[in-house]
């Protein structure tokens, strides 16, 4: 089994999380609006329409899915680069860990339960529709504290022992805190129902920063 503490099997990792979540930057723009529900909660639109067209949706979940993994071989990789420094690095690597891989799960699950519920939704009557759409979908981080709010405390957490040692550029610790600030503006967006900030952060943080920092990251590992 092979040791995620060294550099070439972190890089391996960081290449794999770069292009995931530049494809889920790229496929959240994409998506239908309808589709798009963190933010704005579950309506009738949105069954109807991934029962028109859900091929998107599926992709889009699951490289999510990919992308949380990728990243999460990462944070197991550079678990000694702030685990031993401190209790609060230790923290900060334990919560981030368990951030994605609750991240990883709640997607897969919430995407399989949508496209269940939307196959049956179109030919359901109007009392079975309006019972769907206020039970929403079933989910394991319905805030996304794990998914979102702890990850990029990791994330913030990782920059900031770069920034404070010389092991890496520096660059690519200021660079982490703003992929820290991308994944804080997703949750509070997801919790005050505001839809542009999603949609900035997927822009900036999934198109453009994450991408460019687990690049980074690899580069400067190799």
């Amino acid at each position: 089994m092979p040791d995620l503490g060294t550099a070439q099997t972190i890089r391996w990792f960081a290449l794999a999380a770069a292009l995931s979540y530049l494809a889920v930057g790229v496929t959240h723009l994409l998506l239908p609006r309808d589709q798009l529900h963190l933010s704005k909660g579950i309506s009738p639109r949105f069954f109807e329409s991934l029962a028109t067209s859900s091929r998107l949706f599926r992709l889009h979940y699951w490289l999510f899915v990919a992308a949380s993994l990728s990243a999460l071989g990462v944070a197991l990789g550079l678990s000694n680069l702030i685990g031993s420094e401190s209790l609060l690095g230790r923290m900060a690597n334990v919560l981030g860990v368990a951030g994605l891989l609750v991240a990883s799960l709640d997607y897969a699950l919430m995407q399989s339960h949508a496209l269940r519920l939307s196959r049956g939704f179109l030919t359901s009557g109007e009392q079975a529709r309006a019972a769907l759409v206020a039970a929403g979908l079933s989910r394991i981080d319905p805030t996304g504290l794990f998914s979102f709010a702890l990850v990029g405390a990791w994330f913030a957490a990782v920059a900031s022992h770069i920034l404070r040692s010389s092991l890496l550029p520096h660059g690519l610790g200021w660079l982490g805190l703003a992929g820290a600030a991308m994944y804080e503006i997703v949750f509070l967006g997801t919790v005050l129902h505001v839809g542009a900030l999603v949609d900035i952060a997927a822009a900036a943080g999934c198109v453009v920063v994450g991408p460019a920092w687990f690049i980074w990251l690899s580069l400067a590992l190799g």
